[in-house]
């Protein structure tokens, strides 16, 4: 009875070490549209990070057809008290919304107003995707790393779109690896 009471406070005990917290926030993208989610970047980047002994959990807070304007609007609740790294990816969901719904999304203005809200919470931003993007994120102070999926099974495959398959999220995902550990040692 002792070395289960003993198990149950050990388990309190780890998940009280597992402070850090990781959020992925975007769109399709980052939900791991056509794919389940353990297949999709997130999981697969939670699952490098506890190899390396790092006690993270990382939300995936991918919507698919999410705008800029959208991810705004939630991104207080996506990223809760104690995240600690937002690993951000707008999506290109805001030129499609300008042509479906006929109204203008401030793109840019959206991507800084995001960055900016997080940051001004302590919370270390990496930002990744279209390389124009790149000068908005990093003038609002996210780490911009630029188009990550380059390469990993981007391209139109099997009705996904632009999407990568899971071994492309893989690829993905140990790309993110070295800035996620490196942002956990860091401060906002």
């Amino acid at each position: 009875m002792r070395s289960i009471g003993l198990a149950i406070l050990l388990m309190f005990i780890g998940a009280a070490g597992a402070t850090a917290q990781v959020v992925a926030l975007g769109g399709s993208a980052t939900d791991g549209y056509g794919l389940s989610r353990s297949e999709a970047y997130p999981a697969q980047l939670q699952d490098l990070l506890h190899a390396k002994g790092v006690n993270v959990t990382v939300s995936n807070q991918g919507i698919s057809g999410d705008t800029t304007f959208g991810m705004l609007g939630r991104v207080d609740s996506a990223a809760p008290e104690g995240t600690r790294v937002v690993i951000f990816q707008p999506g290109g969901n805001d030129n499609k919304s300008l042509n479906r719904r006929n109204f203008l999304i401030d793109h840019d203005g959206n991507i800084k107003a995001i960055i900016e809200r997080l940051r001004a919470r302590g919370i270390v931003v990496l930002a990744f995707g279209d390389p124009t993007e790149s000068a908005a994120e990093r003038a609002a102070g996210a780490i911009a790393l630029g188009p990550m999926a380059q390469g990993a099974g981007s391209q139109a495959n099997g009705g996904r779109g632009f999407h990568p398959d899971a071994q492309g999220y893989g690829i993905v995902a140990a790309r993110l690896l070295p800035y996620v550990i490196r942002a956990l040692g860091t401060k906002g």
